[in-house]
């Protein structure tokens, strides 16, 4: 509908003779003004939706930085002293708050997965943090690098230590240094500048919490492509074929540009 009524606006100084021709009533000025702040109001959330469903490049870690981001820009709409469609973003505002209230306000443990997992994508990083919430985000995010360097990474080799420097203080040392070296991996992941996931192949740590957290968000659009091709395989023509040979020629069929 959205994307209807941006073509519709796209063309909207041919309405009035389209609309003569059919010998249908013409757009008043306020009909125009209304559809032009409609489809103001609806683009962010349009915008988000596209992103959110698309087929490649899309992860879990964009759900929270997505969401923030559309709330504020309907915010922003409402302070612009909207003349139609106040009521309409006011409530896109209250289903986001309701649907989506505690990833939004960062409640914990619901929200930690999400958050991790937008921290752990270099395109978001602590960008989409509020500032009060940055450094309790940043503990957490050291937290989760810190136990999954236990499963990914090496016992740390500690330096030998001579009965001459024995001070009986090294117990803890292996643990530190483990610790310095996770610090140092956080620090310099979230300050590198490289936005792009290839980056990630530096920061090992980083790229594991990433695998584990950033599954690709599914989409329905290869099921319906997969249901529109079975519907040309079996064909009334084809109404006997048996389950074995549908599944291979379906698979055949949707796989031939891999062939």
């Amino acid at each position: 509908m959205y994307d209807a009524l941006c073509r519709v606006l796209k063309l909207k100084d041919k309405l009035n003779e389209v609309c003569s021709a059919l010998e249908l009533p013409k757009l008043k000025t306020t009909d125009a003004d209304f559809l032009i702040e409609y489809r103001r109001v609806l683009q962010p959330l349009a915008s988000t939706l596209d992103a959110l469903q698309g087929q490649t490049d899309c992860f879990c870690g964009m759900i929270l930085p997505k969401l923030i981001q559309l709330r504020h820009s309907i915010t922003q709409l409402q302070k612009s002293n909207l003349v139609y469609c106040d009521p309409l973003a006011s409530a896109l505002l209250n289903g986001l708050q309701t649907r989506y209230g505690s990833l939004l306000e960062l409640e914990m443990p619901l929200a930690k997965d999400a958050a991790i997992a937008a921290i752990s994508h270099p395109q978001f990083k602590l960008l989409w943090v509020p500032p009060a919430q940055r450094e309790l985000l940043r503990a957490t995010f050291v937290q989760c690098l810190n136990v999954e360097s236990s499963s990914v990474t090496d016992d740390v080799a500690v330096p030998a230590v001579s009965d001459d420097e024995d001070y009986g203080y090294n117990e803890n040392t292996a643990s530190a240094i483990q610790c310095g070296i996770v610090e140092t991996e956080a620090s310099s992941y979230l300050a590198d500048p490289d936005r792009s996931l290839g980056m990630l192949h530096k920061y090992l740590l980083v790229k594991s919490v990433f695998i584990q957290l950033n599954t690709t968000l599914p989409s329905s659009a290869a099921v319906e492509r997969l249901f529109s091709v079975g519907g040309q395989t079996e064909t009334p023509r084809r109404n006997r074929l048996p389950d074995t040979n549908f599944e291979k020629l379906l698979l055949l069929k949707a796989n031939a540009t891999y062939v």
